[in-house]
């Protein structure tokens, strides 16, 4: 499994490699403050992983409400073995 995501990994910098070779063009980036001048490439890398960041800390909100959901659920088990037991 290891050694699939390394050749996954290897695959996405190996494309992302020639498509950045491929694309050496400037593009005028327009946003709400100003323009600027960059490289497709570059724009791209950093959208993708504005998006990336986005997901994650979406993923990321999921998953400690379902933690702390989990964390009660562990409590009140508990409690009802030990008034169970005692």
């Amino acid at each position: 499994m290891r050694i699939l995501k390394c050749l996954l990994l290897l695959l996405v910098a190996v494309i992302g490699v020639s498509f950045a070779w491929l694309n050496p063009d400037t593009v005028n980036f327009h946003y709400y403050f100003g323009t600027a001048e960059i490289r497709l490439a570059w724009l791209l890398v950093l959208f993708l992983t504005a998006g990336w960041v986005l997901g994650l800390l979406t993923i990321l909100r999921s998953a400690l409400a379902l933690r702390a959901r989990l964390f009660q659920a562990e409590r009140k088990i508990r409690l009802t073995e030990r008034s169970k037991g005692g």
